[in-house]
C-alpha cells in the first residue's frame, strides 16, 4: 500500500494540521506503511495519483469542509473520513444543529448572522430569545477561533462593527451553556461506528477558547471523563446518533456541553486532530490501544471501492 497523508492548507488550522500529519507518518514509518506526505497548500491534486489511498489530516477551511472531498472523488481517489454531504453539514454548524436536533440532541438556541447585511441583525430580539449571556462564533471555523462571549445588546452591537467581515461573514449567536467541555470519539470497526470512551477537557477560561485549543492556557485531558455510567451511555448514544444521522463515515468527534440540566451539543468534528497529545488519540490510549494502532484502525477504514457516496 502507497498511502498519501494530505496536510496543511491554507486556513486557519494549518499548524495543527502540520502536526498530525507529522505524526501520522511517523506513526506510518513503524507500522512499516509506504507513505509521503503532501501539502494542500502547494499540492496539484493529480500527484495524488502516484498512491493508492490517501490519508486527510487537514483541519478547517478546504480540507475538512467538503471541497477537498469534492476534488478526491471527482479524481476517483480513494481517502480516509466522510463524504462531502456530511463534511460540508457538519462544518456549516447550521445544518449540523437542525439534523442534530432533528433526531434529538439538545441543541443551544440560535440566529444566524450575516455580517454584510448589519441592518437585519436585531440585538434586542436576539438577547430575548438566547439571553442573558450570547455565544458568538463563525457559522464556518474550528478551534473555537473568532468566538466570543457577550453579555449585553450593545456589545452585540459594538461587536458587530469590528467583527472580522472577510474571511468567514456568517456567524451564529447562540445561548451561552456553562458546563463542562467533553468529547466523544468514534471508529468504525468492521464497518460499523464504536463510541470511544468520553473525555472531558478541564480549563480555566470562560469556555473551550482558541487560547485553551492552542495551547497559550493550560488544559488537562480526563478520559475517561468523571461521569456516571447513565452519563456516559447518553452521550456515546447521541454521538453515535448524529454521527448516523449526517451519514459520517471512518470517524469523527462530537463535541457536548454537559450542564447541570444534562448534555448539550456543539459540534462535530469529521477531521479530528490526530497528533500524538490529541483528542482522539487521548480517547484511544483509555482502551489500551497505542497511537500506531490508533492510525492502523483509521487507515483501515478507507473505502478504497471508489463507489459514489453523497
Amino acid at each position: 500500500m502507497r498511502l498519501g497523508i494530505v496536510t496543511g492548507g491554507f486556513g486557519p488550522e494549518r499548524a495543527g494540521a502540520l502536526l498530525s500529519g507529522q505524526h501520522v507518518y511517523e506513526a506510518c514509518a513503524s507500522l512499516g506503511i509506504e507513505a509521503r506526505t503532501f501539502d494542500t497548500a502547494k499540492l496539484d491534486l493529480h500527484d495524488l495519483k502516484q498512491v493508492d489511498r490517501v490519508f486527510l489530516t487537514t483541519h478547517g477551511w478546504y480540507g475538512e469542509d467538503g471541497k477537498l472531498q469534492g476534488a478526491l472523488d471527482t479524481l476517483r481517489i480513494p481517502y480516509s473520513g466522510s463524504g462531502v454531504a456530511a463534511s460540508g453539514a457538519a462544518y456549516f454548524k447550521p445544518f449540523a444543529n437542525a439534523i442534530a436536533s432533528s433526531v434529538g440532541l439538545r441543541v443551544p438556541k440560535s440566529h444566524v448572522l450575516d455580517l454584510k447585511s448589519p441592518k437585519s441583525i436585531r440585538p434586542p430580539e436576539i438577547f430575548q430569545d438566547c439571553g442573558p449571556q450570547v455565544f458568538v462564533k463563525p457559522t464556518s471555523n474550528g478551534c473555537s477561533q473568532g468566538a466570543k462571549i457577550l453579555r449585553h445588546t450593545n456589545d452585540l452591537r459594538d461587536w458587530i462593527n469590528s467583527a472580522e467581515k472577510e474571511e468567514f461573514p456568517i456567524f451564529l449567536a447562540s445561548q451561552f451553556i456553562q458546563g463542562r467541555d467533553i468529547s466523544v470519539g468514534i471508529v468504525e470497526i468492521d464497518r460499523e461506528p464504536v463510541a470511544l470512551p468520553p473525555l472531558e477537557t478541564r480549563h480555566n477560561d470562560q469556555f473551550y477558547s482558541f487560547k485553551v485549543k492552542s495551547g497559550k492556557l493550560p488544559r488537562t485531558h480526563l478520559c475517561p471523563a468523571s461521569i456516571s455510567k447513565s452519563t456516559e451511555y447518553l452521550l456515546k448514544e447521541q454521538a453515535l446518533s448524529i454521527h448516523r444521522a449526517l451519514g459520517c463515515r471512518g470517524f469523527s468527534r462530537v463535541d457536548f456541553v454537559l450542564a447541570e440540566d444534562g448534555p448539550w451539543f456543539l459540534e462535530v468534528n469529521t477531521l479530528p486532530g490526530l497528533s500524538r497529545n490529541g483528542n482522539l488519540a487521548q480517547m484511544g490510549y483509555a482502551l489500551d490501544w497505542d497511537y500506531e494502532n490508533l492510525i492502523s484502525k483509521l487507515i483501515s477504514t478507507i473505502d478504497v471501492s471508489c463507489k459514489y457516496r453523497p
